[in-house]
């Protein structure tokens, strides 16, 4: 008994071992050197507005590189961290991880690339801050349901399989049902009219209560239909 306790851990060490140095986590290691490779080429030795026409050479080639090779390492990294996360965290909330981890680093790749271009960053910065706020106004309510729906995924008030009952004058009403699935946009609700998509932006300000009858025990082990059990046939007593 001592020798299998002693083994277990070793093998639960092996496990987190092996799933670390996973095809992705290799390919990540070997792409950042190479991006950074690429950077500190097209620093020392390139140069866009150089009338030499091999550091022009440089700098473009050496930003593609940079750029390919931080994209493939961005998309290995985030993989591995969904799946290190996805069994802590839930699937769910693995995936707004994954998605904001790459939104900043795809931002990054873009101020760096331009920073080794010798592209003027911060007049990009202001006119980019111009169009920014333009499509912010423009997609106030598409964003509002995606910041929703992330916060909606961290703060768990309800899961999928749950029974709830959804009260907002925002949504036109009372909702009542089980929820199916839920992504960025939409909170997907099956009741007794069919199934409904509720915006997460008027679900987060919404006041949400489990139906009668719903427990964590009951989402845990599937109905039965008492009607569907053997009856027992009960012995009269004298």
């Amino acid at each position: 008994m001592r020798l299998a306790h002693r083994q277990h851990p070793r093998g639960a060490d092996t496990a987190e071992r092996r799933q670390w140095w996973s095809p992705d986590y290799r390919l990540a290691l070997v792409t950042i050197t190479l991006a950074l490779v690429a950077a500190v080429l097209v620093t020392a030795y390139g140069g866009l507005h150089s009338p030499e026409g091999g550091r022009k050479i440089v700098a473009i080639s050496g930003s593609a590189g940079f750029v390919i090779f931080a994209v493939t390492a961005v998309h290995s990294v985030s993989n591995q961290l969904t799946t290190f996360l996805a069994v802590r965290l839930g699937t769910g909330r693995a995936a707004v991880i994954r998605l904001v981890v790459r939104l900043v680093a795809y931002v990054l790749i873009l101020l760096t690339t331009l920073s080794l271009l010798a592209v003027p960053v911060g007049r990009l910065l202001v006119g980019g801050a111009v169009t920014g706020i333009i499509l912010g106004v423009a997609a106030q309510q598409s964003l509002a349901n995606f910041f929703a729906g992330i916060m909606l995924m961290f703060a768990r008030p309800f899961a999928v399989g749950d029974r709830i009952k959804v009260h907002s004058g925002a949504l036109g009403g009372d909702y009542a049902g089980t929820v199916t699935d839920m992504g960025l946009t939409y909170v997907h609700l099956l009741g007794a009219d069919g199934p409904a998509l509720l915006p997460n932006a008027g679900v987060l300000n919404a006041a949400v209560h489990p139906r009668a009858g719903t427990t964590a025990t009951q989402r845990a082990v599937p109905d039965t239909d008492q009607r569907d059990a053997p009856a027992t046939e009960q012995e009269p007593t004298c």
